[in-house]
């Protein structure tokens, strides 16, 4: 049975199939989303770690985790809405996506490419399916 387009929206902190993730966008059948990692997992220049209050807001029962801002898309129709995290956090988690998506092409095309990242795309460009890299227990 598939989940309606309009259960998940931006904002939400949904539990897929690999991980729990905060969907920042929405873009037809698939989510905008970026992973929830524990503090366990190495820690990557994009992470965002929220504040004990966001997360009890998201339905986390654990608070050493912290917002990968990588973005991926997951079909919608895979994802279970466990709470939500507020505007504020959603736009700081935007903008660092945003930023990593630069920083990534600076690293792989050179310094001639910095701002050529457009919104165009939700403000999500190049974004690949969801792939499980390593996992960590």
């Amino acid at each position: 049975m598939a989940v309606c387009e309009s259960s998940v929206s931006c904002g939400d902190v949904v539990y897929g199939k690999a991980a729990p993730m905060v969907v920042i966008g929405v873009m037809g059948d698939r989510a905008v989303a970026c992973r929830i990692v524990c503090e366990d997992e190495p820690v990557h220049r994009s992470d965002i770690r929220p504040s004990w209050q966001d997360l009890m807001e998201a339905g986390l029962t654990r608070l050493g985790v912290r917002v990968r801002a990588v973005a991926c898309f997951v079909p919608v129709r895979d994802l279970k809405k466990i709470g939500f995290l507020e505007d504020g956090f959603i736009k700081r988690l935007q903008d660092r996506v945003i930023r990593e998506r630069e920083d990534h092409c600076v690293e792989r095309l050179g310094r001639s490419w910095r701002g050529r990242v457009s919104c165009s795309d939700a403000g999500f460009p190049g974004i690949r399916p969801m792939s499980i890299r390593a996992m960590v227990f």
